[in-house]
């Protein structure tokens, strides 16, 4: 979780950046509007940027690649997969030992990803993994392009072992036997 909204790191630029920290911060769901539909996705990444560095996410070791169907993009109103850096705290490798509270999210939805690593190997290490994913706009309904800004999406991350980069990776994540999400990169 960032730390607080109060930290001495100084003002955001956006001021809709110190709005989406403060509800990430609080747990809690941003009023309708606000200023978020007139985001376009320069203007979003430049938010998730001043997020990301007020987080502390520093150099990222680790990425994850969502929305990669077409009906995922355009329910987000993006038009490329959806990548952004995984956040420190939220990255777990051990899902045998994992215990997440669910009060740590506003609404939580499970999903299959695609993951990278970055361990300092000359090749990227690409890996199947599980998002705890998260979204501060109501009914996940954040205004197209805006999932970029509202850090990716993303609550936490399980990641398998990574691997070099095969032709495709598919990630399948199966309940009491039956799938409940996919994901492809080729």
């Amino acid at each position: 979780m960032p730390a607080e909204p109060s930290d001495p790191a100084g003002a955001f630029a956006d001021p809709l950046a110190e709005r989406l920290w403060t509800a990430r911060a609080q747990r809690r769901l941003l009023p309708p509007d606000e200023g978020w539909s007139a985001v376009d996705h320069s203007r979003a990444a430049a938010i998730a940027t001043e997020l990301y560095r007020r987080a502390g996410a520093g150099v990222p070791t680790a990425w994850k690649l969502g929305a990669l169907d077409e009906p995922a993009r355009a329910r987000l109103g993006l038009d490329r997969p959806l990548v952004a850096p995984v956040l420190p705290d939220g990255l777990h490798t051990d899902a045998g030992e994992l215990t997440l509270e669910l009060a740590r999210f506003c609404q939580p939805k499970l999903e299959a990803e695609v993951g990278l690593v970055l361990d300092g190997s000359a090749e990227p290490q690409v890996t199947a993994c599980v998002e705890i994913a998260d979204c501060r706009f109501a009914g996940w309904r954040p205004p197209p392009g805006v999932a970029v800004a509202d850090f990716g999406l993303q609550g936490a991350m399980v990641f398998g072992p990574g691997r070099p980069a095969p032709g495709e990776i598919r990630v399948e994540v199966r309940h009491d036997g039956r799938a409940v999400a996919t994901a492809r990169a080729a």
